[in-house]
């Protein structure tokens, strides 16, 4: 049987395993969607057994499949790092990867665990981190000042290659401590439409702009916007009561700032974050830290 199966058939499988979505699974192999159904479909066919639940609404492992990734994942990535090492070997993974993060929050809680490791891997490549201002979150990559950058998604940019996701957050409302909202639970789109919020430069990709605060409520409504410079002045704004700020939950964890209560909004989906980089100047020592950070964030949801 192992003659009729092939590596990137194994590939697919496991990507798909880990996102559990075909779409998110293409796009970190570049192919198309209907490409990594045909992989994964031939795969069960060589297996004879289903590997995954499909419906309209979710994408689940079958307990056979539960089995193959349990017993080709690690060989797998035993196969890659051995390859890894090899490359490294040849192109020399030494010096310094320039990794740019917007917000705290867009590196996420696993980001010193993915550094640690890849460096314990790669002893001879240090990881320097610096800070990226959301007035301009792609220009140190673009003018290359960094190697790759920490950010929100969805970013639909063609001179970028979109990595592997590093976090994902709730979203919540920022209001000052006696804002009318502030005793509330929770609160929805439709609310945001009675206030002015905290809105990002023209320099922010449109994409993710529209993406983190919607245009109108789902009735109609519009949400008015403010243009704001940076995380300090929004959250002393926000304390002062002259906007409130839809961002993510986990903002208080990296960034307190007094008088300000974070409320759950319920009907804005989660929200990603990852790390991009240029496709012209993609590096083995970039593509060695992106295999990190997907396996550290892949162990992370399988313990959860």
């Amino acid at each position: 049987m192992l003659e009729h199966v092939e590596l990137r058939q194994l590939r697919a499988f496991l990507v798909v395993a880990e996102e559990l979505h075909f779409g998110r699974a293409a796009d970190r192999l570049r192919v198309s969607p209907s490409r990594v159904s045909q992989l994964v479909r031939t795969l069960e066919t060589v297996i004879g057994a289903s590997l995954f639940e499909r419906t309209s609404r979710r994408v689940a492992l079958t307990p056979i499949g539960e089995r193959l990734r349990s017993r080709v994942g690690p060989a797998c990535n035993e196969l890659a790092r051995a390859v890894d090492d090899l490359s490294n070997h040849r192109d020399g993974l030494t010096g310094e990867l320039r990794l740019g993060v917007v917000l705290a929050t867009n590196g996420g809680p696993y980001l010193p665990e993915i550094i640690g490791m890849f460096e314990a891997r790669h002893p001879a490549c240090r990881v320097v981190v610096s800070e990226i201002t959301w007035t301009d979150p792609l220009g140190p990559l673009r003018r290359g000042e960094v190697d790759l950058t920490a950010i929100r998604f969805p970013l639909r940019q063609p001179d970028l290659i979109i990595g592997p996701v590093l976090t994902t957050d709730a979203r919540a409302l920022a209001v000052a401590d006696d804002h009318p909202l502030a005793g509330r639970s929770t609160v929805c789109v439709e609310d945001l439409a009675d206030y002015e919020v905290a809105a990002g430069t023209p320099a922010i990709p449109q994409e993710l702009i529209d993406a983190l605060l919607p245009r109108k409520t789902p009735s109609g409504r519009p949400i008015a916007r403010r243009t704001v410079s940076g995380a300090v002045q929004t959250l002393a704004m926000v304390a002062r009561g002259e906007i409130v700020h839809a961002t993510v939950a986990s903002l208080p964890d990296y960034m307190s700032y007094p008088g300000i209560t974070y409320i759950p909004i319920v009907d804005l989906p989660p929200c990603d974050a990852g790390l991009v980089w240029r496709a012209s100047e993609e590096t083995p020592a970039i593509r060695a830290f992106a295999a990190v950070a997907r396996e550290v964030v892949a162990a992370v949801r399988r313990a959860a």
